[in-house]
């Protein structure tokens, strides 16, 4: 917010249309969606205006994530189309990879599960390409709860220790738990009484089977 204040003193358009998405984004994770819907709106306008394309499919990426988070699907995968066509005219791929997991994650919402998996699929396939780890996890993760939920119990926990590998040599906090919680879920779903920390040490070993020259490979953050 103060960065905005500032940007608004100078009447930088373009700093004040990054800022609202900014604000957007925190919003969001937050849980107030309507909140986060109006400062991506409201940075969605600005940086349209100033011809910013990269902006503006930042801009229609935020607002889609915003109604999916408050159950707006339709809104939102209107909004996830436009985000994707923008990012490819500017050649972004890392960017249009991210948009195409949100997309899946929706996808995933709604119960739209094959369409969620050629979401996924698409993204993981330029993630690996780009060597971006971060969204490797996130496509594994939501292809691990696909199968999950669809009774693929073989394929969740393939795909959970494939995602274990990474997580337990990068400093991926949530992802890490979340990949926890997704083994013990699978674990239970298998009839076994098992605790989090019993999955956790089981588990934890797998990250010292990665190849140590991925550690250092930079990250795009969504």
């Amino acid at each position: 917010e103060e960065a905005l204040f500032l940007f608004e003193g100078m009447e930088d358009q373009a700093g004040m249309g990054y800022s609202l998405c900014g604000l957007g984004g925190v919003s969001r994770v937050m849980g107030h969606y309507r909140e986060s819907l109006t400062h991506y709106s409201r940075a969605h306008r600005i940086l349209e205006e100033l011809g910013d394309t990269f902006g503006t499919a930042y801009s229609f990426c935020g607002m889609a994530n915003a109604h999916r988070v408050g159950g707006e699907f339709e809104k939102a995968f209107r909004y996830f189309s436009q985000a994707t066509a923008l990012y490819q005219e500017i050649g972004d791929r890392i960017s249009y990879a991210y948009t195409l997991w949100g997309e899946g994650t929706a996808y995933k919402m709604v119960g739209r599960s094959q369409d969620a998996l050629r979401s996924f699929q698409a993204a993981e396939d330029i993630f690996r390409s780009t060597r971006d780890q971060r969204g490797i996890i996130y496509t594994l993760l939501g292809k691990a709860e696909l199968s999950l939920l669809r009774g693929e119990f073989a394929e969740a926990d393939r795909l959970l220790k494939e995602a274990l590998r990474i997580v337990e040599v990068r400093p991926f906090r949530l992802e890490r738990c979340h990949c926890y919680l997704l083994l013990l879920l699978l674990r239970r779903a298998r009839g076994e009484e098992v605790s989090l920390e019993g999955v956790r040490k089981e588990y934890r070993h797998l990250g010292s089977n990665f190849p140590q020259e991925e550690v250092s490979t930079p990250l795009n953050f969504p």
